[in-house]
């Protein structure tokens, strides 16, 4: 049986739809050089998401306006306060109309599970 798909599969016989083997050949070495092209872009999608967790955990002691919390979260500034009210998340005890959070009690939540939507 002639195969196209697969991690690992390649073409085992060499008159596939009248395909000679050099052909069959050249077709094997691309799908081995995808395979490996996507394994690395992957590899560092991880990686550097990785890193940039991270780094957030290193910043314990950052903080973060209302508006950057929303475009981490990915939500409106109404959303954040409605948690705010279910206790998901508390800005920092601040004089004054201007709200920050910090990076520990951000990560907090977001290892609680509370935020499903993160940027």
């Amino acid at each position: 049986m002639n195969q196209l798909v697969g991690t690992n599969q390649q073409i085992t016989t060499p008159y596939v739809c009248g395909l000679n083997d050099k052909t069959v050949s050249v077709i094997n070495y691309l799908l081995l050089a995808l395979r490996v092209s996507v394994k690395n872009i992957v590899r560092e999608a991880v990686e550097e998401a990785l890193d940039e967790r991270a780094s957030d955990i290193m910043d314990d002691d950052r903080t973060l306006t209302a508006r950057e919390l929303c475009e981490r979260w990915n939500i409106s500034p109404n959303t954040l306060r409605n948690w705010e009210i279910d206790g998901k998340i508390a800005p920092l005890p601040l004089k004054g109309r201007k709200k920050i959070y910090s990076m520990k009690d951000v990560l907090a939540a977001e290892a609680e599970g509370y935020i499903k939507n993160i940027a």
